[in-house]
């Protein structure tokens, strides 16, 4: 297990230059963006403007703040993020433009290269308490909304998040895990599974 703490996240150009994005963990550690396996980001979108290519790529966005994204894909009717409506999944290969009618707004994204793994995107809240299980190769949790949540293993391990802190659990951690808050919080789970038939771990 290893947290990933709010300022240890790596702020860079998008793909296209038009604009900046956030990463929080790329796979394997350093990749660049033609050569990662998998990569967890968010971004500020406060222009209109195309998103960037990433053939052999998987995404899914899911919104942070803002009230609206709309998502413009070639041949395809508009679709909108809200917090209503907070995911889409789609390829890095799709022709996306995004407009922000309402003013600017911030995405988390998580992408997979198909040809070796893929992933799954919740959104949770918790009141107090709630039981988290890890699956897959690797599980990333992120927490949108909230501060001084206490990460505890079924083994007595600790970790204490922040808000837009981090949580990084593969093959080797805990499976199951309980979250406690002091305050209602909201996290992001991000869980990366090898692609079938492609011989490796994520």
């Amino acid at each position: 297990m290893r947290p990933i703490r709010f300022d240890e996240y790596r702020v860079m150009p998008w793909k296209n230059g038009g604009g900046s994005t956030t990463e929080i963990l790329v796979q394997p550690p350093a990749a660049s963006l033609e050569e990662f396996d998998w990569r967890v980001s968010m971004a500020t979108i406060a222009e209109d403007g195309p998103f960037s290519d990433f053939p052999g790529i998987d995404r899914t966005l899911t919104l942070l703040v803002g009230p609206r994204l709309v998502l413009a894909f070639e041949g395809a009717p508009l679709v909108a993020l809200t917090p209503e409506d907070p995911t889409i999944r789609f390829a890095g290969e799709d022709v996306v433009s995004a407009a922000v009618p309402e003013g600017a707004v911030s995405d988390f994204n998580v992408m997979t290269r198909r040809a070796r793994c893929g992933h799954l995107l919740e959104r949770f809240a918790i009141a107090r308490e709630a039981e988290l299980e890890r699956v897959g190769s690797a599980t990333l949790l992120f927490l949108a909304a909230g501060d001084r949540v206490i990460c505890r293993s079924d083994s007595g391990n600790d970790i204490v998040l922040g808000e837009r802190d981090s949580l990084l659990l593969d093959g080797t951690d805990a499976v199951r895990w309980r979250l406690s808050a002091s305050a209602p919080a909201l996290f992001i789970r991000a869980d990366i599974f090898p692609a079938a038939g492609s011989g490796s771990g994520a």
